[in-house]
């Protein structure tokens, strides 16, 4: 599991743990919090087809900001609003958002339902991808898949250093950490305003993606776990 699903399933969770033989979590986090239940447990990412998600040139006249979630998670983009509104009164720039319905006066925002197809489409319209996130526990044990995708895309990405995202994010070489506002300000607007910048960054989070992220990687260590 890739989520802290044990503050929400109470004593499900601990009866799932009691049958339990193996168990794969998608963080270390995850891994020291259920440490407690003495169950081998291995830590593998939630990987990305890297074959099927990859990089493309965008044509793009203006810098698209993209976001990938869901409506629950979309509280974290209303908590840039700020951000968002302050860039859109320095320059053109469109926000892309898949999963949630998101409304901010004086942002250009395109929204649409979350589907593979979508996802794809979105990904090949991005310039930048983001994952904005809470620093509190829920946040912490998420797994980083958001940054992933973007990264297997050759996007430079800006995520709150919370959780797995502290080592997903290189900050200066893959894109930039951001907790506060001012970062997140500073982040977007020197991506937006600097191509080259967002061409190497995603060029190096495609390297990650494919050496530590992608299905050639995770899914033998999933099949080893599963035939021990």
């Amino acid at each position: 599991f890739d989520d802290a699903v044990y503050s929400y399933s109470g004593e499900k969770f601990e009866t799932m743990m009691k049958y339990c033989d193996q168990m794969v979590v998608a963080t270390p986090y995850l891994k020291d919090y259920v440490s407690r239940f003495k169950v081998p447990c291995e830590v593998i990412y939630s990987p990305v087809d890297t074959d099927v998600i990859k990089p493309y040139a965008s044509t793009n006249a203006n810098a698209v900001i993209g976001w990938i979630g869901s409506p629950w998670t979309a509280k974290y983009l209303h908590d840039l609003a700020p951000v968002f509104r302050q860039l859109a009164g320095e320059f053109r720039f469109k926000l892309l958002v898949v999963g949630a319905d998101l409304k901010l006066e004086g942002v250009e925002t395109e929204c649409h339902p979350w589907s593979e197809k979508q996802e794809k489409k979105a990904l090949l319209e991005t310039d930048i991808g983001i994952m904005p996130v809470r620093d509190d526990e829920w946040s912490r044990m998420k797994g980083g898949y958001k940054l992933f995708l973007y990264m297997a895309a050759g996007l430079p990405i800006v995520a709150t250093p919370s959780g797995i995202n502290r080592e997903i994010v290189r900050d200066g070489v893959n894109g930039f950490a951001a907790d506060s506002i001012d970062k997140w300000l500073d982040a977007l607007r020197t991506l937006c305003n600097d191509e080259a910048l967002r061409k190497r960054m995603g060029t190096e989070g495609r390297k990650e993606a494919e050496s530590k992220y992608s299905y050639a990687v995770c899914t033998p260590l999933l099949c080893s776990c599963i035939t021990r």
